[in-house]
């Protein structure tokens, strides 16, 4: 739970592999899609105050969802016993 946590975040693996492109993946309809850490990265670029709003919504978006699956990941271990 927590690589799944910690590989949300990580850009650099996405851009050095798929090199930041946005038709790699589709969802279930056939639309192109892109990762969350690419669009914040691309949104930032971007001069228009709405698009750095955009930026700075999913990063705290993907911050939240690593917070979330983190704290998960604590509960679980220590009800299941495993303990430092």
């Amino acid at each position: 739970m927590l690589a799944v946590a910690r590989g949300a975040g990580e850009t650099a693996p996405l851009i050095l592999t798929a090199f930041g492109t946005s038709y790699l993946v589709t969802d279930l309809f056939g639309r192109a899609q892109t990762a969350l850490p690419l669009l914040i990265f691309e949104q930032a670029r971007q001069p228009f105050e709405a698009a750095q709003g955009r930026a700075w919504a999913g990063a705290l978006e993907l911050v939240a969802l690593v917070l979330l699956l983190t704290i998960a990941a604590r509960l679980i271990a220590t009800r299941g016993g495993y303990q430092r």
